[in-house]
């Protein structure tokens, strides 16, 4: 496999996550802020973008983030969907919890499968409980997402093709040598994604 396929899926998985998509959310959520009269809410909202956009710019070129770095763009990102939906039922912040800060995990990962669920949750009867849960397993980290009722497809219609890409980013890396990982989706548990960085 040569690396260009590695670069591609990167450059790729940076676009998907500043595309045209995201841009409009933002922007559509500032414009809101304004002609409702709430510039302080307008304000916040382009603060967390800016943060957001900086790290993903920054990021475009590494295969491999920091895991704290990570928590703190996922973070950013939660937020800005709180503001986005005015959903008081996302979960209000993702810690690392026992995992090494320093872990190296794949750059436009985590944050494909946390909007997939987050959008599946909004729809639920009573969208309520999602809970994400990092932790070390093993010597790689293991994110957990777990839903409240059990659902029937795994994939969001608005975010199946972003999802199916981050899966295989993943593949790409694992040929490469570049990690070890492991997916799989429960019924009810949703999903758990194990990953662990190979060291070289």
């Amino acid at each position: 496999m040569e690396n260009n396929d590695l670069d591609n899926s990167l450059l790729n998985s940076y676009k998907a996550f500043t595309g045209s998509h995201f841009l409009f959310n933002v922007i559509n959520t500032i414009q809101s802020d304004l002609l409702l009269n709430r510039p302080k809410e307008a304000f916040q909202t382009l603060q967390i973008f800016n943060r957001l956009y900086k790290y993903a710019v920054r990021c475009s070129n590494e295969q491999f983030t920091p895991l704290d770095e990570e928590i703190d763009f996922l973070n950013q990102y939660v937020s800005m969907e709180q503001i986005r939906f005015g959903n008081s039922k996302l979960p209000k912040s993702i810690s690392c919890g026992d995992c090494p800060k320093d872990s190296l995990i794949p750059t436009f990962v985590f944050q494909n499968f946390i909007e997939n669920s987050i959008l599946l949750s909004l729809e639920l009867p009573k969208p309520s409980g999602l809970h994400l849960t990092f932790t070390q397993k093993q010597k790689g980290i293991n994110l957990c997402i777990k839903l409240p009722t059990s659902i029937e497809n795994q994939y969001h219609g608005k975010t199946e093709s972003k999802t199916k890409y981050a899966e295989k980013r993943l593949a790409l890396l694992a040929e490469n040598g570049l990690i070890d990982f492991e997916l799989t989706w429960h019924k009810n548990e949703f999903m758990n994604l194990f990953i662990n960085h190979l060291e070289h």
